[in-house]
């Protein structure tokens, strides 16, 4: 169970006290923005500009920053990069919860501005790439959905404790408090996430959907000043990963045109006030408890991420046109409820994105993806903040104030598009059947007669001695190489003594393979990751023969290897012998490491990257 971890607990917690101090101020800050900037009215084209300006320097920094925190939580662990953010989000509350005068206003405004370049969007990514080091794959997805229904949680409580308290100055004090508290519960009590996943290189040039991204390049994780360069490399070397960008771009613009128009918009329309809006949010966060804590993790199960990505997307967009429509209060709290499906949206896009990267990439990725969507807040205000505006004014060029959510809610539909051509990653081995049964049959025999078989037999015989799986015959433990592929030509069938001299010595040969490699398919095959993409040997407990060779094969893309636990081996066996290296990777799905075992008794054995993870197993010689 994912709630068992200490560590994913502790992290929990502190994702909720946070995000419980950031969402208690959210329905007060429009009204202190219009006060201060407008005082009296209910429409203020200022205050959007000014709103939009800061969205959009927020998000050209964060476009830099959040890769670079990515990169800096792979190097240096994901506590010590959540605890910049964290403190310096304290700081622009402090200062409205001691003034909201228009001097202690801009005062904010400048250092939340400033701030944010750091904390947007920054302590969500860590704690998913945290999620991500401790969880397996195939249990990925309904981990990041309980993540976000935590932060639904806090987001619903923060708003009822807003709507219930007396005044606004309490609001901002009881925000900078839970600030400091989380800050605190996480030093104290977050462990530090497994960063012990290695550095791969891979230098082959084959790639594969489920290698890592970055890591198929020689990669210098000592490297103290991280660049744009891996996020451009991300982009660069997986489709999906590239796909995925695009619906996260593409949505994260619709849903902050979304979110910076509709304030304004039903301040203008509807006049809500602090109170309606926490009424509205809190509709929100309870659509998104329901649906991230309850119906997703049951949903995983029997749907794939990028079909839940795809509902999401699909309610998202009506959502937005049905605010964008809304001719009464009513249809706006209406519309709020579908948010109880489309919050599917972020937790299987990050999912998805985790999936396609190694262990030592994940803050990498998901700091990528933050940063596109910060791109998307720079864009974001520079069209749809004018667009508010206009429609919201006394001189919009035709009667629809809601256009600007309309335009949000056609972008989220590009999203939605580009998403149901997201297709699942058909994980790649190094044993092609496909291509060796091609091989056998392109030999050129059409016009043969059935006397040449033998030479047939042969040249089957000496393409199944190229399978990679068979590559290694001594006793000892190897690692699987490629094998040379021997071909046979063709000869015209003359029924000549010499020719049936050499055709018999052919089918000894052939037999003599055939034997040699029926002797080596006794091996036991065992799958280090199970087909679901769960860190697990397949199967984990098993017995041998006496001398019979074990054959671990990679069936991921993950690295992986094979590590004999010297204290539950029988005694007098030399644990590093049978062993690989700590050091030593299984990069590629296809790749092998196999040993023999003569000694009999129980052995221990374990994945040293995914050790924590509980990929260990049990083998039984007799």
């Amino acid at each position: 169970m994912i709630m068992a971890s200490w560590g994913l607990n502790h992290l929990y917690v502190t994702v909720f006290f946070f995000n419980f101090s950031h969402s208690m101020v959210i329905p007060a800050l429009t009204d202190i923005t219009m006060n201060a900037l407008c005082p009296g009215e209910d429409e203020c084209s200022f205050a959007i500009y000014l709103t939009g300006l800061q969205q959009a320097i927020i998000g050209m920094g964060s476009l830099v920053m959040m890769p670079l925190i990515g990169n800096l939580s792979d190097q240096y662990g994901r506590k010590s990069l959540l605890t910049i953010p964290m403190m310096l989000a304290i700081f622009p509350t402090v200062i409205l919860a001691y003034s909201r005068e228009e001097g202690f206003f801009y005062t904010y405004f400048v250092l939340k501005t400033l701030t944010s370049m750091m904390c947007e969007g920054s302590v969500i990514f860590l704690a998913l790439a945290y999620v991500a080091d401790n969880v397996a794959e195939q249990r990925r997805a309904s981990a990041f959905g309980i993540l976000s229904g935590i932060s639904s949680c806090s987001f619903v409580s923060g708003n009822l404790l807003t709507r219930f308290l007396p005044s606004i100055t309490s609001i901002f004090q009881i925000s900078a408090a839970m600030a400091m508290v989380s800050v605190v519960y996480m030093r104290v009590f977050l462990p530090e996430s497994n960063m012990n996943a290695p550095v791969i290189d891979i230098t082959s040039e084959k790639v594969t959907t489920n290698e890592c991204l970055i890591e198929k390049r020689n990669v210098n994780n000592r490297r103290t000043v991280p660049c744009l360069r891996d996020s451009f490399s991300l982009l660069k070397s997986s489709w999906t990963f590239s796909q995925a960008a695009i619906v996260a771009f593409f949505n994260m613009l619709g849903d902050l045109g979304m979110l910076s128009a509709l304030l304004y918009y039903l301040k203008a329309e509807f006049h809500f006030d602090k109170d309606q809006f926490a009424d509205l949010l809190i509709i929100h966060g309870i659509a998104g408890i329901i649906s991230q804590m309850i119906l997703m993790p049951l949903l995983t199960k029997i749907m794939k991420e990028e079909q839940l990505l795809a509902i999401g997307l699909a309610f998202n967009c009506i959502h937005i046109c049905l605010l964008a429509v809304a001719w009464s209060s009513w249809v706006v709290y209406l519309a709020s409820t579908l948010q109880i499906l489309s919050v599917f949206a972020g937790p299987s896009l990050r999912s998805i994105v985790s999936k396609q990267v190694g262990p030592t990439e994940q803050g990498k990725a998901q700091g990528c993806i933050t940063g596109l969507c910060s791109f998307a807040g720079f864009i974001s205000p520079l069209i749809f903040s004018p667009l508010t505006a206009l429609f919201l004014s006394d001189h919009a060029p035709f009667q629809f104030p809601g256009f600007s959510l309309m335009c949000a809610a056609f972008t989220v539909m590009i999203a939605f598009v580009q998403s149901i051509m997201i297709k699942s990653p058909i994980i790649n081995s190094e044993t092609n059947e496909d291509d060796m049964v091609a091989f056998i049959f392109q030999h050129p025999y059409p016009s043969q007669p059935k006397t040449s078989t033998s030479i047939s037999m042969a040249s089957v015989i000496s393409s199944a001695i190229s399978i990679p799986s068979f590559s290694g015959l001594k006793a000892v433990a190897t690692r699987a190489v490629p094998a040379a592929t021997i071909k046979v030509a063709a000869t015209s069938p003359k029924l000549s003594v010499k020719s049936s001299l050499k055709e018999a010595a052919i089918a000894a040969v052939a037999v003599s393979a055939s034997a040699l490699l029926a002797s080596n398919a006794l091996a036991i095959e065992i799958l280090l990751g199970d087909n679901d993409g769960g860190l697990a040997f397949e199967p984990a407990t098993f017995s041998v023969a006496s001398g019979e060779k074990i054959v671990f094969k990679n069936n991921r893309g993950f690295p992986h290897n094979v590590v004999f636990d010297e204290d539950e081996i029988p005694a007098g066996v030399d644990a590093a012998k049978i062993s690989m290296g700590e050091d030593d990777y299984l990069n590629a799905g296809g790749e092998e490491y196999s040993v023999t075992l003569t000694e009999k008794g129980t052995y221990s054995f374990y994945c040293a990257p995914h050790q924590g993870a509980g990929m260990v197993g049990k083998v039984t010689v007799t």
